[in-house]
């Protein structure tokens, strides 16, 4: 569970790798990120944020990274919440396969694009 005191250490929001010239998510890649975080003591990481490219994800892309992320932290206490939207639908589809994949909480991300002070605009 998602508590105060398990949140009181450094996060890391990471990268989502990816071969072939960006088109292809490399999920060797995600889970040794993951393993080697681990293994230096970070005990909360963030796929599918910002840099983790939640924006540009597919839902099974989405859903192949928070599980090889999931995968990779094995049994050890690290705890991973991913980033999910942006927009309401899809942030309850994200929101439905984290939860599947045993995550700890998630992370809604920001809706981006054009904005003024009156708002988003289409």
């Amino acid at each position: 569970m998602l508590t105060k005191e398990k949140s009181a250490t450094v996060l890391v929001v990471c990268i989502t790798p990816r071969t072939g010239g960006a088109e292809k998510v490399d999920l060797d890649g995600a889970k040794n990120n993951v393993r080697f975080l681990n293994e230096h003591g970070v005990d909360f990481v963030m796929p599918m944020c910002g840099t983790g490219l939640v924006y540009d994800a597919t839902l099974e892309e989405f859903e192949a990274v928070v599980g090889a992320f999931i995968d990779a932290v094995g049994d050890s206490d690290m705890m991973v919440v991913p980033g999910i939207g942006p927009g309401y639908g899809r942030s309850l589809e994200m929101g439905r396969i984290a939860r599947s994949l045993g995550v700890d909480g998630v992370m809604i991300m920001p809706i981006v694009g054009p904005a003024s002070e009156l708002g988003v605009s289409r």
